[in-house]
């Protein structure tokens, strides 16, 4: 080493290091829309009124990393069907009328993978299935604990270098209550962390 490469050694350690683009990243994120139960199991002359779904919410985290495909959790809760439903049952008690809904909480795991502005993901994991019935002012909650799947596609109307806003569409199948959903709303993305 020269003098003059020695007399350089400071002025080249103080440069600032070039910058790269971040190649792996720590992504959160949150869906909500609207979710229905696809297929209703049975139908009820007594039901004085009756709803298909509600205001569904989910929250995800996403490893994305310089390949392919990337590993994602998902958290979401999913009104599925509410009805009231009126019955002549006699005396004493003359007309009972019980109110019913359903609902369920996911918990996915699996891929996604970003095409464009398109994202893909492909999850299975467990769904939390809750009904609750009330009558004569007693409720009970029965509920059970059923494998499934979800299947999401998103498409990014807004993307900047760390915030994404856009729309997503929701597939889900609750195997063991044979019970599919669907739920369309906006989801909104952004890098936690990235390095």
């Amino acid at each position: 080493m020269t003098r003059w490469s020695l007399a350089l050694l400071p002025i080249v350690l103080a440069q600032p290091a070039r910058s790269e683009p971040a190649k792996k990243a720590l992504e959160v994120g949150a869906f909500g829309g609207y979710s229905w139960m696809l297929r209703v199991h049975t139908e009820n002359e007594s039901r004085s009124w009756k709803r298909n779904g509600g205001e569904a919410f989910a929250g995800f985290a996403l490893y994305r990393s310089p390949y392919f495909l990337a590993p994602f959790v998902d958290v979401g809760y999913f009104p599925l069907y509410a009805s009231q439903e009126s019955r002549e049952v006699g005396a004493p008690f003359g007309t009972l009328h019980s109110t019913n809904s359903m609902i369920t909480w996911s918990f996915m795991a699996g891929p996604a993978f970003d095409v464009w502005r398109l994202r893909f993901r492909a999850g299975m994991g467990a769904y939390y299935l809750r009904v609750r019935s009330t009558v004569l002012g007693e409720t009970v909650t029965p509920s059970e604990l059923d494998g499934g799947y979800m299947f999401a596609a998103s498409g990014w109307l807004l993307r900047q270098s760390r915030l994404r806003v856009g729309l997503e569409a929701r597939v889900g199948l609750i195997v063991e209550a044979d019970t599919p959903l669907f739920a369309l709303g906006a989801t909104l993305g952004g890098d936690a962390l990235t390095w």
